[in-house]
């Protein structure tokens, strides 16, 4: 009979899964707030309100591997996870302020675009932390994402060569959506980023 050091069931995969639902919380509120503003704009506030709900999570499990011996993936695994499902929720909560501090009148299609991608990444995201343990019910879920993240790059490139061609004389525009653009590109790399260690801890534990 084999035995293992390692626990089956830890805390870990716990507060992992905890953070993979606040980064798909946040990505859903976001997409909310896309698809009824301006009327939806002091949605940021929940985002924020998401966004301190990570921040617990994340030093959560900074502090489980602080106190815990044995770990069942590795530790930089574990952190560097952690750190980019955190990093999902901090890139949308930043894009959202965005829109408060350049007072945006109005959404662009390829934003809400941006926001459509993002949710469904962060939910094939949440799916994949949902069966850590299982490396073989999660590779369809990051090949999703690889596959999102590159879609995400395409729509990047679109938004920023049409707020160019539209507001050519007006740098400050320009300025505005680039950020934009570039922080919910951010959001969706993070996704990327979470996913490409997940096949890692999978190569490791098969």
């Amino acid at each position: 009979m084999a035995f293992s050091l390692v626990p089956k069931n830890t805390k870990f995969d716990s507060l992992l899964v905890q953070g993979g639902d606040i980064a798909a919380q946040t990505a859903s509120a976001m997409q909310k707030m896309l698809g009824g503003y301006p009327a939806t704009r002091g949605m940021t506030a929940d985002i924020k309100s998401l966004e301190h709900q990570g921040d617990r999570v994340m030093r959560s499990i900074v502090a489980e591997l602080t106190s815990t011996f044995v770990t069942p993936y590795d530790r930089e695994d574990i952190y560097e996870l952690a750190k980019h499902v955190d990093d999902v929720i901090d890139s949308t909560d930043e894009a959202a302020s965005m829109f408060d501090i350049y007072q945006v009148e109005a959404v662009t299609g390829c934003v809400k675009g941006q926001a459509d991608i993002l949710v469904a990444a962060t939910e094939e995201l949440a799916s994949a932390l949902r069966h850590i343990s299982e490396p073989a019910r999660m590779e369809h879920h990051w090949t999703n994402i690889h596959k999102l993240e590159d879609a995400g790059d395409e729509l990047l490139r679109t938004g920023i060569k049409e707020v160019f061609a539209a507001c050519y004389e007006e740098p400050a525009i320009i300025i505005c959506w680039k950020d934009i653009y570039t922080q919910m590109e951010e959001a969706i790399d993070s996704c990327e980023r979470a996913a490409s260690i997940l096949e890692q801890i999978a190569v490791k534990n098969s």
